[in-house]
């Protein structure tokens, strides 16, 4: 683990705006977060053979972090991003090359290719560096530091129940009087509307904002959404669909790590159907077989996914996105928006739909 020469450099609004204009990573790799949701990073370093995780990296939205500075020679650096539980299923983002142990809370792994480590799970990592010095995480509509900033925001106060109650993106009166009452709940006069929206109280106070509504968010989100349970012996990468009018969307993957429990979804599952595919798989990812049955939770509904991360619609063309149809079965709330599903080897589930 001596190799990993891993650091954050927190940056908040005057930070993010500085970088916005030009983000540079001459002497190592910057993660940069142009998307509406705080992000999580994670950090695997391979050297012959060897292999050691760090993280967790918080990057504020509208902000850029540098995760590696230099390389050495014969080292291949790998990147795990993820969004917080209490978003629920916007889940872990990109592509994946690799498998490696991560954990909740700091951590700095040694071994990670074997994931040993209690308490660990796998996490699927994608490959940066080489030639790319600069990962930049955007969302389907191009966001600058600026309304990636205020859209999390906006969010985030939703999910803490002060929500705005106008278009994302454009902090107005809504988001003012939101801000302004959320302040006041916490006691904290610098969060106040006017300040937050102009910048005027600095980076600090932005870091302490986020701060606030990330353990706002959390606490709000905790009885909610849709636990899963892993009761087997291997690791668990799950998908989720929900439903949002007309159209439902597919998401994942999500890790689950033997004999634990993930929360997948984080708000409440009175706003539509949801529905859930699980499969137990080894360290490169591949579906395990038990009592020559493939250990998949399947079901009716024929969704598309793919085998990296995503996120796709019902209306999407399947084949011509790279995806496959594979089963999902329905959830069923047990009540106040929330649900625990428990799956094991003796409750997998027919996957007739999956082609």
């Amino acid at each position: 683990a001596g190799g990993l020469r891993a650091r954050a450099l927190r940056g908040g609004a005057a930070g993010a705006r500085g970088q916005a204009n030009g983000e540079t990573a001459d002497n190592g790799h910057q993660l940069c977060n142009r998307r509406g949701y705080i992000l999580e990073a994670a950090l695997a370093i391979e050297t012959q053979g060897a292999s050691a995780t760090q993280g967790w990296f918080r990057v504020l939205p509208g902000s850029c972090v540098t995760l590696l500075e230099g390389a050495a020679a014969g080292e291949r650096y790998f990147l795990h991003v993820r969004t917080p539980a209490f978003y629920g299923e916007q889940s872990e983002l990109g592509e994946v090359s690799r498998m490696f142990c991560v954990r909740e809370g700091d951590f700095l792994l040694a071994g990670a290719g074997r994931c040993n480590e209690e308490g660990g799970t796998l996490a699927a990592f994608g490959e940066v560096g080489g030639e790319q010095r600069i990962s930049k995480l955007t969302e389907a509509r191009d966001m600058d530091a600026a309304s990636a900033r205020i859209t999390a925001i906006q969010r985030l106060l939703a999910l803490s129940g002060f929500a705005p109650g106008e278009e994302e993106g454009k902090a107005g009166k809504g988001t003012s009087a939101a801000l302004d009452a959320f302040a006041r709940a916490r006691g904290e006069p610098r969060f106040a509307g006017k300040a937050i929206i102009d910048g005027t109280e600095g980076q600090g106070a932005d870091e302490a904002l986020f701060s606030a509504l990330y353990e706002a968010a959390s606490t709000a989100m905790q009885d909610a959404g849709l636990t899963l349970c892993n009761a087997t012996a291997e690791a668990m990468m799950a998908a989720v669909a929900t439903q949002g009018g007309k159209a439902v969307t597919s998401r994942g993957w999500y890790a689950v790590a033997p004999g634990s429990c993930k929360k997948v979804i984080a708000r409440p599952l009175d706003e539509g159907p949801v529905w859930l595919r699980a499969e137990a798989v080894d360290a490169e990812g591949n579906t395990l077989v038990s009592d020559g049955r493939p250990l998949i939770w399947g079901g009716e509904k024929a969704l598309c996914t793919k085998a990296s991360q995503f996120a796709i619609t019902e209306s999407d063309d399947c084949a011509a996105s790279g995806g496959k149809k594979a089963g999902f079965f329905r959830v069923e709330p047990a009540g106040a928006g929330g649900v625990t599903v428990r799956l094991s080897p003796e409750n997998r589930q027919s996957d007739e739909n999956s082609r």
